[in-house]
């Protein structure tokens, strides 16, 4: 079969047996996620390894597993429950570390302390040797989250899935919503197969999504001897066009200059400390003003700085 994408993988453990007693109605759900996962689909064949989590039901009956293929042209669908889930391996390599955790929102470019909206995505991406542990049945080892120390956890559990032909990385995705201005922590906690867990926090700051906002605007090196860079953030999830112009304290435009699409919430623009015809400036303190627009023109902010030129 001459058929090539992409399939996601579900393993589900046992079925649990349900009820309603109201109408006496007895029926089967599928077991707890084991894993979740894509595979490469080469010539119609897929093929995925992975470890099976302690917190399995143990009871030697059959699972359930789920695909899903897709490619450009076509997509479909199939199961099977030829296969039992239960028992442990009494070879498996020793594991005594915990996954490794990396917390952004919104994209991978996010860092510690950067601007969002009231509405973000957060977005942990998890490494371990052994794989993350993700089952549904993992009662104290579910993939967790905390927005500024609340007792209340956001279970991320049925958000993770393993990248494409790995089980030993992924990502989970959960939107945020309403969250209040200002300061903000997160921390998430992960657990691998063996029950090993990690915990990593993350600082950020939430300002309002219903325009643009510039924020901590800055200019480093300052004073400034041969170079500087221009930095701030904004909280706008779409590219902006940015334009900065230097003036004088006398009110003298000495120099522009104008980036478009800046696609990074955390912007950087470098200064080389020459005016529009090329020459370097002298020596003194200096304005400077940040425009920033988003493409289509909706929304526009500006914000000054102050910088020093020495030497």
């Amino acid at each position: 079969m001459n058929y090539n994408g992409t399939a996601l993988i579900n393993v589900h453990d046992v079925d649990v047996d349900m009820s309603i007693a109201a109408i006496g109605l007895h029926y089967d759900e599928n077991g707890g996620i084991i894993y979740k996962g894509e595979a490469s689909v080469k010539n119609g064949i897929v093929s995925t390894s992975f470890i099976v989590p302690k917190d399995i039901a143990y009871q030697n009956k059959s699972g359930r597993l789920a695909v899903y293929f897709s490619n450009s042209q076509s997509d479909g669908r199939g199961f099977t429950r030829k296969f039992i889930v239960g028992g442990t391996n009494k070879n498996f390599q020793p594991d005594s570390a915990g996954p490794a955790i990396q917390i952004y929102f919104d994209n991978t470019n996010f860092r510690s302390g950067d601007v969002v909206n009231e509405n973000p995505v957060l977005i942990v991406r998890l490494k371990d040797s052994s794989g993350i542990n993700s089952s549904a049945n993992s009662i104290g080892h579910r993939l967790e989250a905390w927005i500024d120390g609340s007792t209340k956890s956001i279970d991320l559990t049925d958000s993770y899935k393993g990248d494409v032909d790995s089980y030993q990385q992924g990502r989970a995705e959960y939107p945020l919503s309403g969250l209040s201005q200002g300061s903000h922590t997160v921390k998430v906690r992960a657990w691998d197969v063996h029950n090993n867990s990690t915990s990593a926090e993350m600082y950020f700051v939430v300002a309002s999504g219903g325009g643009l906002s510039i924020q901590q605007l800055y200019n480093f090196p300052n004073p400034v001897s041969t170079t500087t860079s221009f930095t701030f953030q904004h909280n706008q999830l779409s590219p902006i066009d940015v334009t900065i112009h230097i003036y004088t304290v006398a009110g003298r435009r000495v120099h522009t200059i104008e980036r478009f699409a800046v696609g990074d919430r955390f912007v950087k623009i470098d200064w080389n400390r020459r005016d529009n015809d090329g020459d370097e400036i002298g020596n003194g303190i200096y304005f400077y003003k940040v425009i920033a627009k988003t493409i289509d023109g909706t929304f526009t902010s500006e914000a000054i700085g102050k910088l020093a030129v020495v030497r």
